[in-house]
Formats: C-alpha cells, structure tokens, sequence
C-alpha cells in the first residue's frame, strides 16, 4: 500500500479530516471528523518504572471520540495522509490522538537519505539510522496571561502573541534529563523566550533549532536561549545532545551480588535517574 504524505499547509481547527486504518475485523473503515485542536500540547502522567514516555509532542485533536476500534491515519478530503492515529497510556488510562506527519517524515526522510548511525537492514537493503539532536529537557506551555502574572514584561507578552497568535504561550521547564548537557544550566519554571534570537512558542521551534545545528556542522552544539527566570532575563549558551535511537544495547548480569549495570536509556533519563544506573533484582 503506498501512502502520500502532507506537510504543509498545518492542519487548522474545523478542518474535515477522515480517519483510514483496519477495524478490530481487519476490514478497512473510514470516519469523518473535524479538527478541534490541531495543536494539543501533550501531557502523559510519568510512570514509577522506566519505560517509553512521549514528551515535547504537540498532537491532534477531533471532535469525535473514535476509541481505539481501529488503528490508521488522518487524511484530507486529498487523500494525503496529515497525521498517523496513535495511541498514548499511562498507569491508568489509554486514549488516542493524532501524531502530526511532520514528526514521521523528517524521520523517514532521514532514513532514506541515510543517516550517520549505526546500519540497519531495511526491506534488504543496509541503511544508516539517523542521529537525532534533541534539547533534553521535558518542557510545558503556558499561556501569556499566565507569563504575565509571573512578571514577563509587556513587550515580551506582545511578541510572542504576533508571532503565534493561535497558541499564546510560552514553554516553561519541566525539568532536564539526567547527565544530559542541559542539566545544571536550565532549572525548573525556566521561561524560554527564544532561540538564537529567534521567538519560540513551540516545541516545533526548538527541533528546528537543534536540526539548523546539526546543518551547520561548524559548531559546538550549543543554542544560545534568552530564559526569562526569577524576573530576569537571562541569556545562555545550552549544550544539546544526539540520540541514535538504539536505546540500552548492553547490560551485565552480576549473579553472585543479584544486580545488573547498564547504561541508561532514555527512558531512565527522562525520570532524572543517575546517568549509570545500578538496578537490585
């Protein structure tokens, strides 16, 4: 089956869309529905054990509560896919969103130009992964009239609403991921404000900025970011970070004391363990 992906123009609120995919009989189904947030910050509750957690990832939202009695993509009334219909849990709940195509394409872009990872054998033929640069910082948005009650300037509150007047939010840190090079130099409630003097309002915007990097090949890795924290602003210089994807490809076993040691994976990162990690059976 061939799919034609779509990128741009974004999805827009009250835009029809159809969900395509397979029906828990395998037979192929097709729902109309209407964007009702194309843009929903995502939020997943952290878990007591490692595993898997999607951060930083903005989703859509329909008017229709599809479920999960099928699995399968958004399309316009084009038939171009905009978005791949996935499922999210946590320790309680499970619930369904749409994943901007954006987010799969860049990848698989990447893929078939060939990346300067590791090789992995794809439909028989050897293919370099991407290495990915990330800000390895879980962030969150909050609005403007939020930032203002906080001290955020007026001057600063009306650039970032001209520059996204759909969003009007600015992204606060959550907090940073253990060992990475943003830990002891971004802090929690940080504002960002922008980028290499670029207005951000987004975590689309950071990817872009960790990707012109990548681009720019001269460089030390670092974004220069304007934070607002504590009534100041403050400008820094923030390393970032490669992932390969591969996540923990080793681990010993240590019988005779019952324990093992690993590197840690991003997962264990993210909830702000040791970067060595030493796990008791």
């Amino acid at each position: 089956m061939f799919v034609s992906f779509e990128t741009e123009p974004a999805l827009c609120r009250g835009d029809s869309v159809y969900l395509v995919g397979l029906g828990t009989n395998l037979r192929a189904q097709s729902r109309k529905s209407i964007v009702t947030n194309p843009c929903l910050a995502l939020y997943v509750d952290q878990v007591d054990r490692p595993r898997y957690g999607a951060t930083n990832m903005e989703v859509i939202e329909l008017d229709s509560d599809f479920g999960s009695e099928f699995t399968g993509v958004l399309c316009d009334k084009r038939g171009k896919a905009r978005a791949i219909w996935g499922s999210f849990s946590d320790q309680d709940y499970q619930f369904v969103r749409g994943i901007p195509i954006y987010m799969i394409s860049q990848i698989v872009n990447s893929i078939i130009c060939g990346g300067n990872g590791s090789s992995l054998l794809i439909n028989g033929v050897k293919r370099g992964m991407p290495l990915i640069r990330t800000l390895e910082v879980s962030l969150s948005p909050i609005l403007l009239s939020e930032a203002r009650n906080f001290g955020l300037s007026n001057d600063w509150i009306q650039a970032l609403d001209e520059k996204d007047p759909v969003r009007r939010q600015v992204l606060c840190v959550e907090g940073c991921y253990a060992g990475s090079k943003a830990e002891n130099i971004l802090k929690q409630s940080d504002m960002l404000l922008a980028v290499n003097k670029e207005l951000i309002t987004c975590f689309h915007d950071i990817e872009n900025a960790c990707q012109a990097l990548e681009e720019c090949g001269d460089n030390d890795g670092k974004l220069k970011i304007t934070i607002f924290r504590q009534g100041c602003e403050v400008d820094l210089l923030v390393g970032t970070d490669v992932r390969d994807g591969n996540g923990t490809t080793r681990a010993i076993k240590l019988v005779w004391v019952s324990c093992s040691g690993f590197s840690s994976c991003c997962a264990i990162s993210w909830i702000f363990f040791l970067k060595k990690v030493m796990e008791y059976m």
